[in-house]
């Protein structure tokens, strides 16, 4: 019964890696963002909305922001001194790793195209 089970497991993961491989390359081929990238470019765009709460001395806005994604990583288990430090440090160069992200993805856009050209 072992074996069958793990034949199973064997066959239903080989299935799913080839159903990722295709969902894959039709993101790729549509230039569709990744969940991971959808997330990185909606942190950067919570982390300048609370910069710009805070600059424009909206502090209910701004404490509403940071007490809402602490308290999201505190359900999560995460300490919650050491995420506020992180946080803080993330708002405070949130538009210089914006820009270098977007750098990074442009290289790696521009990588990726002079390979499927020489291909």
């Amino acid at each position: 019964m072992l074996n069958k089970l793990t034949v199973a497991q064997e066959v239903r993961n080989r299935l799913h890696a080839e159903a990722q491989v295709r969902s894959d390359t039709k993101r790729r081929e549509r230039n569709a963002p990744r969940r991971d990238d959808l997330a990185r470019a909606a942190y950067y765009a919570l982390l300048l909305a609370y910069r710009e709460a805070l600059g424009l001395e909206n502090e209910r806005n701004a404490g509403r922001i940071r007490r809402s994604v602490l308290g999201k990583l505190e359900m999560a288990g995460f300490d919650v001194e050491a995420t506020a430090a992180i946080f803080d440090d993330h708002a405070g160069s949130a538009d210089r790793d914006l820009d270098a992200w977007i750098a990074a993805r442009k290289i790696a856009k521009g990588k990726a195209a002079a390979q499927s050209a020489a291909e």
